[in-house]
């Protein structure tokens, strides 16, 4: 998350050993996302990766096809083919993260040097992650509306980073206010675009400065 220069912004967040804030560098997070095929080696070997590019965290997602949607051919679940498979339910349960695979990819993140967390989806999860010594949580945009998940995030009293791809400034606003209401640590607001590949005249990074000026809170 790139630093904002608003007073209110001032206010420096530190991640384990990574500090945020105005006269801070830019923090570098490598996503792991699906890349990992369900391997094991692979997705250690992409963490390696990340560490010899000089990344300095790297994220992971934690959710399985049942936490995300439902089984159903109903045309609302279809989805374009170019992502290999023709329904939603049948895309992620292909592209989670077994869970068994957190524990060895947070030892080796932590062994390269990198801070590993994780986007979180399901309530459900948290007590398992909360034993990995998660340092921060990724909420993603279209969970901005999950008040549960939300309310259980902040209780950890961790920092958050909260995407917006998906989001409105009303829907931005609710899921802020559901969260310092319950406490929550602080919180970094990231500009995304909710789009694979994003077209260039879609990616407006000038909303980075509107969200923080809106919201006075750090933005990337």
């Amino acid at each position: 998350p790139a630093r904002g220069d608003n007073a209110a912004m001032s206010a420096s967040i530190q991640i384990e050993n990574l500090t945020i804030g105005p006269t801070q560098k830019t923090l570098l997070i490598a996503e792991l996302s699906a890349n990992h095929d369900r391997d094991l080696d692979q997705a250690l070997a992409l963490v390696d990766i990340a560490a010899d590019a000089g990344w300095e965290c790297v994220k992971f997602q934690t959710y399985n096809a049942d936490s995300l949607t439902v089984p159903s051919k109903h045309p609302s679940m279809k989805i374009d083919p170019v992502w290999g498979t023709e329904n939603l339910y049948d895309l992620y349960e292909s592209a989670c993260m077994p869970m068994e695979f957190h524990a060895p990819l947070f030892e080796r993140a932590r062994e390269r040097g990198l801070v590993p967390f994780t986007s979180i989806y399901d309530p459900r999860d948290l007590d398992f992650i909360e034993t990995l010594g998660c340092a921060v949580y990724k909420i993603a945009s279209f969970e901005l509306t999950f008040d549960d998940l939300l309310v259980e995030v902040a209780g950890t009293r961790k920092p958050i980073i909260l995407s917006t791809g998906m989001a409105n400034l009303a829907e931005v606003e609710h899921a802020l206010g559901i969260l310092d209401r319950a406490g929550s640590g602080p919180i970094v607001l990231l500009h995304c675009c909710s789009s694979y590949p994003a077209p260039p005249e879609e990616v407006n990074l000038g909303a980075m400065a509107t969200l923080a000026s809106h919201f006075g809170r750090p933005v990337g």
